[in-house]
């Protein structure tokens, strides 16, 4: 759809960015730039969000990446318990080692570096994927995930980038699926005027209040509490 509805009519040539003497703010800003000037579309304005990826080196070198997201994948336990999302958004973010594949850019060495992530630009609707099926098995995970009304994203935001913009969403929509990763039905839950309305094919009926603990969910869209 964004695509479709892409108002670039012309994608110029991919361009190299100039990093040196800038801040993290320009840099972020930047990327955006280069983005839209490729992709711009109600559904970017809308669904897309940013994400500021912070390498160090054990000599102190820090460096940065950004990337575009549409949703955020949220990875389950593989365990059959109940799990609860602001948990597992907060392992989403928590700082990870590895090593660096190439020589860092001060020390001139190959070394462990970490990795903190943090969202540089915030979306309208923050779309948030339960990521089901297990990559080894190929089996879904069917463990009952619970969510609440409203989730605060204040945790994992750089600071510098986001500053007047509200960091609390409150949940909208809900997509849901039954049965396995080879059969199995799709519908959806959403928020109208104050009241749960369920979808389901061509049936759509009021469902009072809906629970929120769930093993069926697997996409969440939550509406930032500035957007009307």
């Amino acid at each position: 759809i964004s695509k479709e509805l892409n108002t670039v009519k012309t994608i110029p040539p991919y361009r190299v960015s100039q990093t040196e003497g800038k801040t993290i703010v320009q840099l972020n800003e930047e990327f955006d730039k280069m983005f839209r000037e490729r992709e711009n579309s109600i559904v970017v304005d809308t669904f897309y969000g940013q994400i500021e990826n912070i390498f160090k080196c054990t000599c102190g070198f820090e460096s940065f990446s950004f990337e575009k997201y549409l949703d955020i994948p949220i990875y389950l336990d593989k365990d059959d318990s109940k799990q609860e999302l602001t948990k597992l958004i907060r392992k989403n973010f928590e700082k990870d080692s590895f090593e660096w594949g190439s020589k860092c850019e001060k020390c001139g060495k190959k070394t462990i570096h970490d990795k903190q992530s943090k969202i540089s630009i915030l979306p309208e609707v923050l779309i948030l994927s339960l990521q089901r099926i297990n990559p080894r098995t190929r089996r879904k995970i069917s463990s009952p995930v619970s969510f609440d009304d409203s989730i605060d994203l204040s945790s994992y935001v750089d600071k510098e980038c986001v500053k007047s913009m509200k960091t609390r969403y409150n949940l909208y929509g809900i997509g849901n699926h039954s049965g396995s990763i080879d059969f199995g039905h799709y519908y959806a839950y959403i928020k109208l005027d104050g009241s749960w309305i369920e979808f389901n094919d061509s049936f759509v009926s009021a469902c009072g209040e809906i629970s929120h603990s769930s093993s069926g969910a697997y996409v969440l869209f939550y509406k930032r509490e500035d957007v009307i």
